[in-house]
């Protein structure tokens, strides 16, 4: 059985108008085999004269046909710059908002009060520098002054506490006498 044998036919004792069917005419019941008539040989061949024009339509356009133009080649990579890179120091600078927190805060009290005559330029916000080194100088003359303000307070209240030790003694002589001429008397 071959494709050639196949055909379409219009199905006959069908309820609905130009039903068409693809089958082989051995496969058809015998009562509906004998009502198509057999293929004639042009029909059998008309497969074979339509690949043939198909072919013979595609042999006459590659005749036809135009070789294209030759173009010049234009080159099609990008134009770039090339450099070889060395590496270098480079200070970014960003530019944002916010708050700045330093890491650690130090609070600077002196011992002492004074003018401040001399100031290290390490001493500004953000700075740094070393434990030993020298962050100001204090003008010494308030502290010469305060300390021999202390010097004077120290000598006085060590004269009155000899004076208070001379008292006390005198009033303990005192007692003693006092209390010895009670005795006497009685």
């Amino acid at each position: 059985m071959s494709l050639a044998d196949s055909r379409i036919i219009n199905a006959p004792n069908c309820a609905e108008r130009n039903v068409f069917i693809a089958c082989h005419q051995d496969t058809l019941a015998p009562e509906l085999a004998a009502e198509i008539p057999p293929m004639s040989t042009p029909s059998k061949l008309r497969p074979l004269f339509i690949l043939g024009a198909a072919v013979l339509i595609v042999a006459v356009m590659m005749a036809m046909r135009q070789e294209p133009e030759d173009r010049p080649h234009r080159n099609a990579s990008p134009l770039v710059r090339v450099a070889i890179a060395t590496p270098s120091d480079y200070r970014f600078t960003v530019k944002a908002n916010g708050a700045v927190q330093p890491r650690t805060e130090s609070e600077l009290i002196p011992q002492v009060s004074g003018e401040i005559v001399e100031m290290s330029p390490s001493l500004v916000s953000g700075g740094f520098f070393q434990a030993g080194e020298l962050l100001a100088r204090i003008d010494a003359a308030d502290y010469r002054v305060d300390r021999e303000a202390a010097r004077a307070q120290v000598a006085r209240t060590t004269s009155e506490h000899a004076r208070a030790n001379k008292e006390l003694k005198r009033q303990q002589k005192l007692k003693i006498q006092i209390q010895m001429t009670s005795l006497l008397r009685k």
